[in-house]
């Protein structure tokens, strides 16, 4: 009786073909992710949200970079910088270099790189309550006003053009 198995020789079934009976021997790509062991798949999660956790860090620090950036950009403009994007690589490097707020670096920039921002003298011309006649301006006076705070070569066209008749 050597084939015959009675079921009583301590043996797991004698490989009947039930379920799960030969998925040890499949191989792993063959297995059905429901039939995969539990210890595989939480490891697999665990990676994908160590993955994704790491991308959204550096979302987030884009983020964080990217309003800075706007914010400087913003001052910079409040501040009358004329050529923004010098003032702002400026900027930027002193923000990196220090603890200083964007609002301190600006000031300090606006302070030692006048040449980058408008004067912000204010002019007579045009105010309701200047009493002598001799402040007010002409048109070419005012555009060359324009031409000069601005820097526009526009506005420096306009009062040439105008000057020369």
């Amino acid at each position: 009786m050597r084939g015959v198995s009675s079921g009583n020789d301590g043996g797991s079934g004698g490989g009947t073909g039930g379920p799960g009976d030969g998925d040890r021997d499949r191989p792993p790509e063959t297995i059905k992710p429901e039939d995969r062991p539990c210890d595989e798949q939480v490891q697999e999660l665990q990676a994908e949200l160590a993955q994704l956790k790491e991308q959204l860090a550096q979302a987030q620090s884009a983020l964080i970079e990217q309003k800075q950036a706007q914010e400087l950009e913003q001052q910079l403009v409040e501040a009358g910088a004329i050529d923004v994007e010098t003032a702002k690589v400026l900027a930027e490097a002193r923000l990196r270099t220090g603890d200083a707020t964007i609002e301190e670096v600006v000031s300090e920039l606006a302070a030692s790189k006048k040449f980058l921002f408008r004067s912000r003298k204010k002019s007579a011309a045009g105010s309701a309550v200047s009493g002598s006649p001799s402040a007010m301006k002409t048109p070419l006076e005012d555009l060359a006003d324009q031409a000069r705070q601005t820097g526009d070569r526009r506005a420096l066209l306009r009062y040439l053009r105008q000057r020369r008749g």
